[in-house]
């Protein structure tokens, strides 16, 4: 407290050479509360935001120190003006509300309003939290030209829930941004009419992997519906794990879907033949393992269940194996077309 109280002496002097310049009553403001006269102190910072009342600096210093001395409903009113002055505040901010508000979502409502900035502000900070019907929630509330004019800030939400497996905001965002037509409960481009991209650029939609001795590839000269489908070349690979072919499904937690395909085999030999699964992602857990695929036969329907565990709102389709160890050669073609999901109600 002593040395708190010589700094706010010479603060004084500061201020008495520079007495317009907010930053010496915020500085001296904050020495006098450490040296615990926290009357002059607050009128050190009430002059500071008077000097500047709209700059961010004052209100953020005077909406902390009403913070701590629990003046809450003041706090927020500075709050407020910090926070739309000032991206580089805003997030902390909401922190704070978290840390110390007993009702944080009415409080956030206060802080953020209409202001499209905060919104997404809010949205990307729920969504770092994992609270992803709130961050969905603020994010709706963006018009279509606030969301377009947003995009970059809208795609690292994507990205935050989409890696924390918050498949449905994710997918609703990338419709709203015209990036991916994802819709849930339904399976993308499940002829393999439309041009593959890079798995890289891809959120919900197929990507696909040519691995050592395994050619994929879309094939226009043998199809079961439509002009395409996808033919997958094993010539002795020893990859345990395939996922040649794969893609998120977005699905609503604790319901059951159908997944149904269609499937050729040409000369498809191995101890540990290829099969379609469904996987929890969140458990990383298999949900329903299609049957074995081996030798030379035509177009076969195959029709698979599953359930989707609660709380889980994404499925991983993929072409795996079935386990036969190291150095356990797959030789063969195998065709895939028609997939479908559909939920059962």
């Amino acid at each position: 407290r002593e040395m708190a109280g010589n700094l706010a002496g010479e603060l004084l002097r500061t201020i008495e050479m520079s007495p317009h310049d907010f930053r010496w009553w915020v500085e001296r403001g904050k020495a006098l509360e450490r040296a615990g006269r926290t009357e002059e102190a607050e009128r050190h910072l009430q002059r500071a935001v008077e000097l500047a009342p709209r700059y961010s600096s004052p209100r953020w210093h005077l909406g902390n120190f009403y913070l701590r001395s629990a003046r809450l409903d003041k706090s927020l009113e500075h709050f407020a003006v910090a926070a739309r002055a000032d991206a580089q505040y805003r997030e902390e901010i909401f922190a704070l509300i978290d840390d110390f508000f007993g009702n944080p979502q009415v409080e956030f409502a206060k802080i953020v309003g209409d202001d499209p900035d905060l919104l997404v502000t809010l949205s990307k900070y729920h969504a770092v939290r994992g609270r992803f019907t709130e961050s969905l929630s603020a994010w709706n509330r963006l018009s279509a030209l606030d969301k377009k004019r947003l995009e970059i800030f809208g795609m690292e939400i994507v990205q935050i829930t989409y890696d924390r497996k918050g498949f449905l905001t994710a997918s609703k965002i990338l419709r709203d941004l015209g990036r991916e037509t994802v819709t849930p409960g339904r399976l993308e481009d499940g002829g393999f009419e439309q041009n593959f991209r890079d798995a890289g650029e891809v959120f919900f939609g197929w990507r696909f992997s040519t691995r050592d001795r395994v050619d994929v590839r879309a094939d226009g000269r043998s199809s079961r519906e439509g002009k395409r489908s996808l033919r997958i070349s094993f010539d002795g690979t020893v990859q345990e794990f395939l996922g040649n072919a794969s893609q998120i499904v977005v699905v609503q937690p604790g319901s059951r879907y159908r997944l149904s395909y269609w499937l050729r085999g040409e000369g498809i030999r191995s101890a540990g033949p290829p099969r379609i699964q469904v996987i929890d992602l969140s458990a990383n857990e298999s949900l329903v393992n299609g049957p074995a695929v081996k030798g030379s036969f035509d177009w076969t329907r195959q029709i698979l269940e599953f359930k989707v565990p609660s709380g889980v709102e994404g499925v991983l389709l993929t072409l795996n194996r079935e386990s036969c160890g190291a150095d356990c050669p797959i030789y063969g073609l195998l065709w895939l077309d028609g997939l479908a999901v559909e939920e059962i109600k």
